[in-house]
């Protein structure tokens, strides 16, 4: 899976399938944990120039809040990682953050159904 997306970086129509990807991929995972979409925003950063032209970075590629709780969820995509890392920001604990390159997908994705199981 990670193959479809490897050229992002240099490829603004592979960035935002990627995008579109973990957008449906938390659409889908929340609907399968039986939540309710309305519970979230996502995604929740904007990550876009106030010009509107995206930032194009995979900082992040995806986000979400969880209304009822306020905790955040970002993932960001580091190409010189060789491993997926996730951790609790200084918000008070609120946000989770998961890094790793395009190449852990999976991994990431485990990270993501983790984060909501624990909300």
């Amino acid at each position: 899976m990670s193959k479809l997306f490897e050229n992002y970086l240099s490829d603004p129509g592979c960035y935002a399938r990627l995008e579109s990807h973990f957008f449906c991929f938390f659409q889908d995972l929340i609907e399968q944990i039986g939540l309710n979409e309305g519970r979230f925003n996502f995604p929740f950063y904007k990550t876009c120039f106030s010009n509107g032209v995206p930032f194009f970075d995979g900082n992040p590629i995806f986000s979400a809040k969880d209304n009822q709780s306020g905790k955040t969820l970002r993932v960001v995509l580091d190409e010189q990682s060789d491993r997926v890392t996730s951790f609790y920001d200084n918000h008070e604990g609120r946000e989770f953050v998961i890094v790793g390159s395009i190449l852990m997908l999976s991994f990431i994705k485990k990270e993501i159904v983790n984060w909501l199981k624990e909300i």
